[in-house]
């Protein structure tokens, strides 16, 4: 763990965001949809995030009540662009599931042929939706025109891809159709990042920085669990590829919220996980373009609950400053780094959930480890 820690560490450069919304501070990003449509006010809401992602629900009861999720998710996007030109807003796109209210669903109705099916014939799907099989030049087509075409809008500034997993198996599935299935699903990615300049994040896919993959941005989920969280990475994988995004002027989005989210699910955000992720982020965090966080349990949003009220969270109003010098690893383990507000990020990477940022106001987010001394 030592020797990790200490290549980490390697590319603290003692810089953190000073955004258009918020300065010296942890920036928050949004993830999320309104089932009903944007009002003026929501929008505005949304535009303070300096990033914010807005996904395939928006609108959801708002008719037509399928085949143009599209349209709904790109006219909220220009409402929010539209309250604030500083938010970087992007389209949200599945790579793994053809949820029926797209109109890029009815292409593949078109075109069965495009769903993954068990070698016995029998359609592969999650939950009642079809799952896309990669393996079909033309249903990768159709994919990467629909990002494409979102992408055209000036309001709509990038693409996040949700399940862009390199590793995928299926049940019933052959490993050769699966082996084919993975590499289609790189090509299709690839197709992507050549077809557009504009932000790419990726969620789920964690072999980057390959030749390949340069260029991507990434969502962790469930940032600072042990021994691997939501994502499948443990702490030291994930502070290890935060770095190297970082290094590459990457987007690096952080959602903490422990290795048990079930517990939790739709319910206030776990104070432990989200302090322990913070610390995480904040010990690691070298690029001014990543400092994105968020603590929030579901991604459902309404008026009072979820993504909607992110923003009253006091540790987005906390002072922060730009980090003194590079994390420091203590003979346990134990890992610290001071910020230039007097506020202190610890971490035992060793441990589940085991971080905390001691606030230069005396407030204290997460619960500290052991070893960790009392503020003066």
């Amino acid at each position: 763990m030592m020797m990790f820690l200490a290549f980490v560490f390697v590319y603290m450069a003692g810089i953190l965001t000073q955004s258009a919304t918020s300065t010296n501070s942890v920036q928050p990003f949004f993830l999320s949809a309104l089932s009903s449509a944007l009002t003026p006010e929501q929008a505005e809401y949304i535009g303070r995030f300096p990033l914010a992602v807005i996904n395939h629900k928006q609108s959801l009861y708002e008719p037509p009540s399928s085949g143009a999720e599209e349209a709904k998710q790109v006219t909220a996007i220009q409402m929010i662009k539209a309250a604030n030109s500083s938010c970087q807003t992007h389209f949200y796109l599945n790579s793994l599931i053809d949820f029926s209210q797209l109109a890029l669903h009815q292409k593949f109705v078109k075109n069965p042929s495009w769903w993954l099916k068990a070698d016995d014939g029998t359609p592969i799907t999650h939950g009642s939706d079809n799952i896309f099989d990669w393996s079909q030049p033309g249903a990768r087509d159709a994919w990467v025109a629909t990002a494409t075409e979102a992408l055209s809008h000036d309001a709509v500034d990038g693409v996040f891809v949700d399940k862009a997993t390199f590793n995928a198996s299926f049940r019933g599935v052959s490993a050769s159709h699966v082996d084919l299935w993975n590499k289609g699903h790189l090509s299709l990615l690839l197709a992507l990042r050549a077809s557009t300049s504009k932000n790419i994040v990726l969620n789920n896919e964690y072999v980057f920085p390959s030749d390949k993959m340069a260029g991507m941005g990434q969502l962790f989920e469930r940032f600072g669990a042990s021994p691997a969280d939501h994502d499948g990475l443990t702490i030291s994988q994930d502070m290890q590829l935060l770095s190297k995004l970082n290094k590459f002027n990457l987007t690096a989005l952080a959602r903490a919220g422990g290795a048990t989210p079930s517990t939790n699910h739709g319910k206030d955000p776990d104070p432990v996980a989200c302090g322990a992720g913070l610390a995480e982020f904040l010990i690691t965090l070298t690029n001014p373009k990543s400092a994105f966080f968020s603590c929030q349990t579901t991604f459902a949003s309404s008026n009072s609950t979820g993504w909607m009220t992110l923003l009253s969270d006091p540790i987005y109003s906390h002072p922060l400053g730009t980090p003194v010098g590079d994390a420091v690893v203590g003979p346990t383990g134990l890992v610290h780094r001071n910020y230039s507000s007097g506020t202190v990020a610890w971490l035992q990477p060793n441990a589940s959930q085991a971080g905390c940022v001691q606030w230069a106001n005396k407030e204290v987010s997460g619960t500290c480890p052991s070893g960790v001394p009392p503020q003066q």
